[in-house]
């Protein structure tokens, strides 16, 4: 018996009328037709005879038509016998320790983030994204970094309307 078994580099998204076969080694992905879908679904529980067995002969034909082209384009290896159970799937969970990995604030005024930073450092938040509905300036930046400096954040990103009467900087966020 032959199993044909997936690269875990490999990643099958199904949409409503056809997949993505997304190769993340080599950083390409491709559209495919539903059909191919429920092929490779088949083939994560069935040899390659077994289901050869259910088909008609014009389905025989495209289904190795699939096949081949899971083969070309080095999508997946074939195994002899119950060798594919030493293959075992990526696991996809996720763990986060943090009861709240990021966290988004709309604010006018900057002297909030003071106030919020004890929760910020109870909750073990990692990132924080900042959307100011007044425009920032310079002093407000490095307040902002000061503030944050010994946090266990790990990134902060800002949004802030342009003012032309703020001079460019660079702010490195060095002490």
């Amino acid at each position: 018996m032959k199993h044909f078994n997936l690269f875990s580099t490999i990643l099958v998204t199904k949409g409503a009328g056809r997949i993505l076969i997304s190769d993340l080694q080599r950083n390409i992905s491709e559209l495919y037709p539903i059909e191919l879908y429920e092929i490779l679904e088949e083939l994560k529980n069935h040899s390659i005879e077994d289901i050869i067995k259910i088909y008609n002969e014009e389905s025989k034909e495209i289904f190795q038509e699939y096949l081949n082209i899971l083969l070309e384009k080095e999508y997946g290896f074939i195994t002899d016998n119950d060798w594919d159970r030493n293959f075992p799937s990526l696991s996809y969970e996720y763990y986060e320790p943090s009861t709240i990995a990021d966290l988004f604030i709309e604010m006018e005024d900057t002297g909030l983030l003071k106030k919020i930073k004890p929760s910020i450092e109870n909750l073990g938040i990692r990132h924080l994204v900042i959307y100011s509905l007044k425009s920032l300036t310079a002093k407000d930046f490095i307040e902002i970094d000061k503030t944050f400096r010994t946090s266990v954040l790990s990134g902060i990103e800002i949004f802030s309307p342009f003012s032309s009467g703020n001079k460019p900087i660079f702010y490195t966020g060095s002490p």
